[in-house]
């Protein structure tokens, strides 16, 4: 933790402008409570005013179709109803290497056509040379492991 009390720091400003304030799981709020209690002198740790919340996941929303119907195949038609049968998940083995490898390819060329093309908006905004908004054409190779976030 930086020094709360220093010129500027964007964790202070945040808690100091925010309504409210949590950590992104129960371990995670009671770490945050302690590590911020001294913006909070007259507040006991536990009286801090951060909270928590346990992040959940629809199984519908996030997962990409290519990826539902591989499950629905292999695993079981109403996959997503059963996301905590241990036995249901116990079947991914059973998935051809090839199916999965060729929806990873799928995603990732889908992913870098993605950050090429903003890449080309971005530049094509602030006005750069034509040929600088057309190198963006190249970015990122799919032949190389590419770790991103959206």
């Amino acid at each position: 933790m930086g020094d709360p009390w220093e010129p500027f720091n964007m964790t202070v400003l945040a808690l100091r402008l925010s309504r409210a304030a949590n950590g992104v799981s129960e371990l995670n709020g009671r770490v945050c409570r302690q590590m911020w209690s001294s913006l909070y002198p007259d507040r006991s740790v536990e009286e801090v005013p951060i909270g928590h919340i346990t992040n959940g996941v629809h199984a519908r929303t996030v997962t990409a179709p290519l990826m539902s119907e591989l499950y629905s195949k292999y695993l079981h038609p109403d996959w997503a109803a059963r996301v905590t049968d241990v036995q249901m998940w116990a079947k991914v083995d059973e998935i051809p290497d090839q199916e999965i490898w060729w929806r990873h390819q799928l995603f990732k060329e889908n992913s870098i056509a993605y950050a090429r093309y903003r890449v080309q908006q971005v530049r094509q905004h602030r006005g750069e040379d034509g040929e600088i908004v057309q190198a963006a054409e190249r970015l990122l190779d799919p032949e190389a492991l590419t770790i991103g976030h959206w």
